[in-house]
């Protein structure tokens, strides 16, 4: 593999593409999980689907929307006495 390849990996859900950063090959984002909804809510963790072409795992997963606790969040606010 040359310094201009991608990286790429077979696991046992399919294969996941990679980048190279200071000349070692990186993966971020690798599933590890089935997402924890519907039947799967308060269950131990499932393995994630099997997926067929390559998991782009070369940028970390977009972040969950954090809760606003500014003045404008709809949440109440705690009284302080």
């Amino acid at each position: 593999m040359t310094q201009g390849e991608r990286p790429i990996v077979e696991t046992d859900r399919g294969p996941v593409w990679g980048l190279h950063e200071h000349g070692l090959g990186v993966f971020k984002a690798i599933l590890y999980a089935a997402p924890p909804t519907g039947r799967r809510r308060w269950q131990p963790p499932q393995p994630p689907d099997l997926w067929t072409g390559p998991l782009d795992a070369s940028e970390f997963a977009r972040r969950h929307r954090k809760l606003r606790t500014n003045s404008n969040s709809t949440l109440p606010r705690a009284k302080i006495v």
